[in-house]
Order: structure tokens, then sequence, then C-alpha cells
């Protein structure tokens, strides 16, 4: 199976179209560490596949999703469609933001990847 469509879906996707990535997925790490898939976009969906349903999918298996919304404005993401995508924090609030400069996109990613690790 490919992935086929928007680069949302395609994101997404190829992490499920990759032979034996469930079998990888569904195992808990033994190290403690939480997968998780930052993804900076515009949002825009123009494929027929629905992200929504490979989010979903992403979630059950433990993955965090963060989504950052980039562009001029808030209008010019889709938010709705990220915010849907986005995983939720303990609390119920959604782990999506709207970045619309540089160094606010550059702020917010070093705070998400203050944690990252090689594995």
């Amino acid at each position: 199976m490919t992935a086929t469509g928007n680069p949302v879906t395609k994101a997404l996707s190829g992490i499920f179209f990759e032979p034996g990535i469930d079998k990888c997925l569904s195992k808990k790490t033994t190290n403690g560490s939480t997968r998780r898939i930052i993804l900076l976009t515009d949002g825009e969906h123009l494929g027929d596949e629905n992200p929504i349903h490979i989010a979903i999918r992403l979630k059950k298996a433990g993955v965090i999703i963060d989504c950052i919304g980039i562009g001029g404005s808030p209008k010019d993401v889709d938010e709705r469609l990220l915010k849907q995508i986005a995983s939720r924090n303990s609390d119920d609030s959604i782990r999506y933001c709207f970045v619309g400069d540089q160094q606010k996109l550059l702020r917010k990613y070093q705070t998400l990847a203050h944690h990252i690790r090689a594995i």
C-alpha cells in the first residue's frame, strides 16, 4: 500500500504503510520513551483520504501528535483539521498551536524538542 493525496496524509500514512510498522507501534517502549510526531503544516487537505483516520490510528498506538499550524495568519491554516489530528493532554487541552513568524516557530519547536533524544 502506498500513500496518495496531500502532504498531511502522506506524512501521517507513510508511518503506517512502512512494512511491519504496526508491530513496532503496538509494542511498549522498553526505555520509557514516548513516540511523537511534530507536524508543521498549513493543514491544506487536497486528497481523497482522510488524515483524521490515520491520526486516530496513530494515537491509539500511543503516538503523541503535536500540530503546529504555520502561515501568515490563522485564517491561512485549516485549524479545524489540525485540532482534530492533534493529540490531547491529560487536562483535555489540544496539542495544537498557530505560528505566524519564524522566531515564534523556532521557540515553539525548541520547547517541543527539549526532551527529544536518539534511541
